[in-house]
């Protein structure tokens, strides 16, 4: 069933909920990290795509909205550094948390709806994110009523001991799959749910595989992740209930990639912060 969303173009709409994630920019250079994520293909089966697939080989850009640094060349999609330094995306978990920013919006081929049928959409990643903060992530987002915008996705982080701690995830390799949702208007953070299970890098085979499979009938949505090239998956997680937009001319169902390394000061860098900035204070204090 078609829902209203507000008065706004839904592309422009697409951008919008994205720049709710951007709030909290900073400019800490300081606190920036390398990182190079790349896709080699992306592909939904079933659905309004049918069988639509992305190798990425013909290097032209044409995916929307990027934030950070995204291109394609070499047979892939990179979600790169430097990123958009974002310190509002998490803050409600912990105001420590950092993101640096590479992001992108699939084109309008990739659309799905709800009464088009089961789909399944899998990202085909080159590398796993390497510690300390390492992140990627596949989502889809899409419009509730009254005016909010939820994101599901399924991602693979790589977290030091504090990073961890401040997302609730589990140290080192793990994956989670997310729902997040937030106002339009107000681009404020409403509620966020996630499960994370703890991977075992010596698994990996090649490629790493994050894939999204769509229940039409129960309108669920499950997540999975393969680390052997797509040979097996794993799925841990329950499949979660989701009421997807119907199809229109302008669909609000679209895919996101997420290039998002978590900065989060360790206890000890914490610890030698405030001695410096305790320092600096006294060195500033007049004298008698």
């Amino acid at each position: 069933m078609s829902r209203r969303c507000p008065s706004m173009h839904p592309i422009r709409l697409v951008r919008f909920a994205l720049s709710g994630f951007l709030l909290g920019v900073v400019v800490e250079d300081a606190r920036a990290v390398d990182f190079h994520y790349e896709i080699e293909r992306f592909q939904i089966v079933g659905n309004l795509a049918g069988n639509l697939t992305d190798e990425f080989d013909d290097e032209s850009m044409d995916w929307d909205s990027p934030i950070g640094t995204v291109s394609e060349f070499d047979g892939a999609l990179h979600l790169s550094s430097p990123g958009v330094l974002d310190a509002s995306a998490y803050s409600n978990l912990n105001p420590d948390i950092v993101l640096e920013r590479s992001d992108v919006v699939a084109p309008r081929p990739f659309v799905v709806a709800d009464g088009e049928g089961d789909f399944t959409a899998t990202s085909t990643w080159r590398s796993l994110p390497e510690a300390p903060g390492g992140f990627f992530a596949m989502g889809l987002l899409h419009f509730l009523p009254i005016g909010v915008t939820e994101i599901l996705s399924v991602s693979i982080s790589n977290f030091a001991s504090a990073t961890a701690d401040a997302f609730e995830r589990p140290p080192g390799l793990s994956m989670t799959f997310s729902t997040v949702t937030f106002d339009i208007q107000s681009q404020a953070l409403l509620t966020q749910h996630q499960e994370s299970f703890e991977l075992d890098p010596l698994a990996l085979d090649g490629t790493a595989l994050l894939q999204l499979e769509f229940d039409d009938l129960a309108n669920e949505l499950g997540a999975g992740v393969s680390l052997d090239g797509g040979s097996t998956f794993l799925r841990p997680f329950a499949a979660r209930e989701v009421q997807l937009d119907a199809e229109s001319i302008f669909n609000s169902n679209r895919f996101l990639f997420f290039g998002d390394p978590a900065i989060v000061p360790e206890p000890s860098t914490a610890l030698l912060l405030g001695l410096g900035l305790i320092g600096l204070a006294r060195m500033r204090r007049p004298t008698a």
